[in-house]
């Protein structure tokens, strides 16, 4: 049997190629930056004030470029039962996923939440693709899921010392109450976030516009989490906010929206699966930022955790790409 030959990629397609992997590699440090900014005003920040100022960015810019009377492409919209559904699970990934981030950070730290909220999203994608899109999961995916798990068991061993580098310990068997509550909030924050993917994938259609569900899924946050602020904080509260503050969170959501942007260029370039490859580089920037930046501590737990989280991110894409191949 002969193979059949392919012409050599041409250098238009080769340039393409390098730009993707590029925008890719853009998307994965701003989505680190974002992580790092809000890892910042954990502490001494409401996190319902940090989400919505970071949502609102998105939001904001995204909903005024979907506006523009001078757009040539008419915007495709969701039908409205896919909408009511994408508002839902947006609301409940507001609250689970993005303030159980902004719990992790504050009591265990970026090092040990990052990477623990990222081996749970690949956890319940694979299992809510299983349940609602029935998707087959493979022996590698097993395999992945099997490893994944045994990374946060290893992240969470590593939780106590991360959690006493973030705020005085606790006395008594009161100091593992803080460690406990980030990791669990890490946990939930990577199952709405998988399913929040698993409804996208299930209601929308490939003529929306990523765009048009980013402005959703942000725009809810302003719905949902707005009372909630000011309830908490009341209008005063907002205002004595300190500006240092304001401007990490501003910061945070203008480098999710450029890593959003970023990824969306990427993924006209080169195929998904490379794209969630490079994206797993973020697992390790964010705990690198972790030490340095915060010094954090990096234990022998929490360093094979993170590269258990990496190689089980890897083996899950690989095993995607063989399911699309099959």
């Amino acid at each position: 049997m002969t193979r059949e030959s392919h012409p050599p990629p041409s250098a238009e397609a080769i340039e393409s190629q390098i730009a993707g992997f590029g925008f890719c590699f853009l998307a994965a440090v701003g989505y680190s930056a974002t992580n790092v900014f809000l890892r910042q005003v954990a502490l001494g920040s409401d996190p319902v004030l940090a989400v919505c100022i970071k949502e609102l960015v998105t939001a904001f810019l995204v909903g005024v470029w979907l506006l523009l009377p001078l757009r040539r492409t008419k915007v495709v919209w969701p039908p409205l039962r896919a909408v009511a559904l994408l508002l839902a699970a947006a609301t409940l990934t507001q609250f689970g996923g993005n303030l159980g981030i902004q719990l992790g950070f504050r009591n265990v730290g970026l090092t040990v939440a990052m990477p623990t909220m990222f081996a749970m999203v690949l956890v319940a994608a694979a299992v809510f693709g299983w349940v609602l899109l029935d998707e087959r999961v493979a022996r590698r995916t097993m395999i992945a899921i099997a490893i994944l798990i045994a990374a946060v068991v290893l992240l969470s061993a590593g939780a106590g010392a991360a959690s006493e580098s973030v705020s005085e310990p606790e006395p008594g068997a009161a100091r593992w109450l803080r460690p406990t509550i980030g990791v669990l909030a890490a946990c939930v924050a990577g199952v709405c976030y998988g399913g929040m993917g698993a409804v996208i994938r299930r209601t929308v259609s490939a003529a929306v516009p990523p765009a048009v569900v980013v402005f959703l899924v942000t725009a809810t946050a302003l719905i949902s989490l707005t009372p909630v602020s000011v309830a908490r904080l009341g209008l005063e509260g907002i205002i004595e906010t300190p500006s240092a503050d304001l401007y990490f969170m501003l910061a945070a959501g203008a480098c999710n929206l450029l890593a959003f942007a970023s990824i969306t260029q990427g993924l006209k370039r080169i195929n998904v699966v490379h794209v969630n490859i490079i994206n797993s580089s973020q697992v390790a920037m964010c705990a690198v930022a972790g030490v340095i930046v915060f010094a954090e501590p990096l234990t022998a737990s929490l360093a094979i955790g993170v590269l258990l989280t990496i190689g089980g991110t890897l083996l899950i894409v690989g095993a995607r790409h063989g399911a699309e191949d099959a």
